[in-house]
């Protein structure tokens, strides 16, 4: 475990000098990326994240059937744009992994990208990966302290089932982390209500795409 002067400050503000222009946004919104990716771009390049992995998934297969998703075009494009942003950036190779989701085994080809708000944070991000520490991914990812040590089984997690509906379908609980704290929750929320505000209010489209995939995800 790395000391805590090694950990990056969560305490994150909008830097404005790193304020994305509407035609980098505009790019973003029309990209064949997942919406998950474009919301931590825009998060990590305001400033109000500390690092984020963004996958380009080529293509997904098995031995039913086999899904090209991303032409050479559209992969090329991709890099372009976050190259433009301007902020620390580290390239993974192409590659095909193993994945297995709801006892169905397939393969999928994809390009790992990392991205950071600082070279630090970047660095960060790398060895947490490296380190396969729960806790110090939560760190790099930018979740709240009490929130990650819940996560990690520090702290007691909150049961989200018993929340009123209100609150566990509210646009804070959607942009919060994963896991939160039984007794930090109100205020790791807040940070989730700081994120929508920020993306609802630079990309009205990404936002709205987001909310429209959670909805089907409920169904």
């Amino acid at each position: 475990m790395k000391n805590p002067e090694q950990v990056p400050n969560q305490e994150l503000e909008i830097n404005p000098k790193k304020e994305i222009s509407p035609e980098l946004v505009r790019a973003i919104e029309q990209e064949a990326l997942h919406v998950d990716d474009k919301v931590n771009i825009l998060l990590t390049k305001a400033g109000l994240k500390p690092a984020s992995e963004i996958t380009l998934t080529i293509r997904t297969w098995n031995e039913e059937e086999n899904n090209k998703h991303m032409a050479e075009d559209d992969i090329q494009r991709d890099v372009w744009i976050i190259k433009e942003l301007g902020i620390p950036v580290q390239f993974g190779s192409r590659e095909v992994v193993e994945i297995v989701e709801d006892n169905k085994k397939y393969h999928r080809e994809e390009i790992r990208i990392l991205i950071g708000k600082t070279q630090k944070d970047l660095d960060f991000l790398i060895e947490a990966q490296k380190s396969k520490d729960n806790e110090l991914l939560g760190r790099a990812y930018g979740f709240p302290s009490t929130a990650v040590d819940a996560w990690v089984g520090k702290g007691k997690k909150l049961d989200v089932r018993r929340l009123p509906k209100k609150i566990r379908e509210s646009e804070a609980m959607l942009f919060s982390s994963p896991t939160l704290s039984a007794d930090n929750w109100r205020k790791e929320i807040e940070q989730g209500q700081r994120d929508a505000d920020y993306i609802k209010g630079i990309s009205p489209f990404i936002y709205k795409e987001l909310i429209e995939m959670m909805k089907r995800s409920r169904k």
